[in-house]
């Protein structure tokens, strides 16, 4: 409020009565009523600073506790991460495998076709080889169907009868319960393979569902620099209570002040006593006329700091929320680290283990696919070179026949001459020669004979257009 002192022209006033002073006495001591709102002031600003002191160390808490979490949270991830890498590595290994496999399986089937297709001769199991068609005949080289060593379709030919067996085939070798076995075998070994892929998934998805529910809630913690931003605004928020609550202690002390000099001089004027200060009615005029706008100003700045104090005293309530909701995720943290974390690395480990012995069965499985298809690959070569086997032996009993006949034609033919040679020896010479000179002059020659051993067995009656396939495929497999 203004002091006694006073500048420039005024314009005369009406002499204060005691009523007057009176009534600046009473409204004075009205004001100080406002005494309450400086106490109630102080003793916010003080739980403000209270409160401010507190939020600084929730905040750190906060961020402590925020950034163990997001650690918490970075590590789980880098855990889920290195999973599924495993598991998708594990993964193109079966598939790999798996691809293998089918093309194994795809080359047993195509030879099993093959061995299907492929009729085993008549001749191999004893029967004649049934008539060639008139195409295939024709398809004889020139003069085939003459040639003494092999069966002319006329040798060969027999009546049909509808109870004749069925032609055998090379298939009929192959032992199909072991495939089959074997491919079961297989089966089981994929099904466990992906019965484990499945399980270490829905573990895995476990995992990650509890791991997203988690980030989430760590999302709705504000960050550190949030945390960080908020105590920035503690000092100047500190600073704006602590002037207000010093203005409106000059207020009140304007307002003391202006009440001491109401009483005092109506004391004087009740005793008829001179004023101790001529003009102090101006002054008790002029700042009487200024109590109410101080009161107001004294309610102003209360409401600001009330206001103040209410968002610093919300601001401790939301940090103190933050840190039950970071507390509440720290549990929850240890929770998922029981039940999951520490649970998937050797869940992982379980699965590699299990995964490297599946592969190495189904690696020993695919060997045994691979040599079945390359045992019967050979079968199908080893029947053509069968049948090039009897040709060959056809052709070295057909030359030893020959050479066998024409010993037994030369012999004859020298044991004519030479008896034809004593014949005449005897009736040249023979009249003069006594018996008795040689005792073996009449003995007969000795006599050869050549015949064919016993055993040996009879060579399959192969077609000539049978062989000649034969020997063309043998060809070509020898030429790639």
């Amino acid at each position: 409020m203004a002091t006694s002192s006073s500048s420039g022209p005024r314009s005369p006033e009406p002499e204060p009565t005691v009523d007057d002073l009176t009534n600046w006495f009473l409204a004075a001591k009205r004001s100080l009523s406002s005494m309450t709102l400086c106490q109630q002031a102080n003793v916010l600003v003080d739980t403000a600073k209270a409160a401010i002191q507190e939020a600084s160390v929730i905040s750190a808490r906060c961020v402590f506790l925020r950034n163990s979490l997001q650690d918490q949270l970075n590590i789980a991830r880098q855990v889920s991460k290195m999973v599924q890498m495993r598991q998708d590595q594990l993964r193109g290994e079966f598939q790999k495998i798996l691809a293998e496999l089918d093309s194994a399986d795809s080359r047993l089937n195509a030879t099993l076709a093959v061995l299907r297709d492929s009729i085993v001769d008549p001749a191999f199991s004893g029967d004649e080889p049934s008539d060639l068609s008139r195409s295939q005949r024709d398809a004889l080289p020139n003069g085939a169907d003459h040639d003494p060593d092999y069966p002319s379709s006329s040798a060969t030919s027999r009546s049909a009868s509808p109870k004749r067996p069925r032609d055998r085939t090379l298939h009929d070798f192959v032992d199909d319960a072991a495939i089959e076995d074997l491919k079961s075998r297989l089966r089981g070994s994929i099904d466990s393979v992906q019965e484990s892929h499945d399980d270490l998934a829905s573990i895995h998805s476990h995992f990650t569902t509890s791991l997203s529910g988690l980030a989430t809630a760590l999302s709705h913690l504000p960050s550190a620099s949030t945390f960080q931003s908020k105590l920035a605004t503690h000092t100047p928020t500190l600073n704006l209570l602590e002037e207000k609550t010093e203005h409106m202690g000059t207020l009140l002390e304007s307002l003391t002040n202006h009440f001491d000099r109401c009483q005092s001089a109506l004391r004087e004027l009740e005793s008829h006593l001179p004023l101790s200060a001529p003009d102090i009615l101006i002054v008790l005029r002029r700042d009487s006329n200024m109590v109410d706008d101080v009161v107001q100003e004294l309610h102003d700045h209360f409401a600001t700091v009330d206001s103040t104090v209410q968002k610093t005293q919300d601001s401790h309530v939301e940090l103190t929320n933050f840190v039950a909701l970071a507390e509440d995720l720290v549990h929850q943290f240890d929770e998922f680290t029981i039940s999951h974390l520490l649970m998937l690395p050797p869940t992982l480990v379980e699965f590699e283990t299990q995964q490297m012995a599946l592969a190495t069965e189904m690696q020993a499985r695919l060997d045994e696919l691979i040599q079945l298809a390359e045992f019967y690959d050979g079968f199908v070569g080893a029947y053509d070179a069968l049948v090039v086997e009897v040709a060959r032996r056809m052709g070295v009993q057909h030359r030893m026949e020959k050479v066998a006949a024409e010993a037994i034609r030369r012999l004859e033919t020298m044991e004519k001459d030479d008896h034809e040679e004593r014949e005449s020896f005897r009736r040249q010479w023979g009249v003069w020669l006594p018996v008795d000179i040689w005792p073996g002059l009449g003995d007969p020659l000795a006599g050869w004979d050549v015949r064919k051993r016993e055993g040996g067995g009879q060579l399959p009656k192969l077609r000539k257009e049978v062989i000649e396939r034969a020997v063309m495929k043998g060809s070509t497999t020898a030429g790639r």
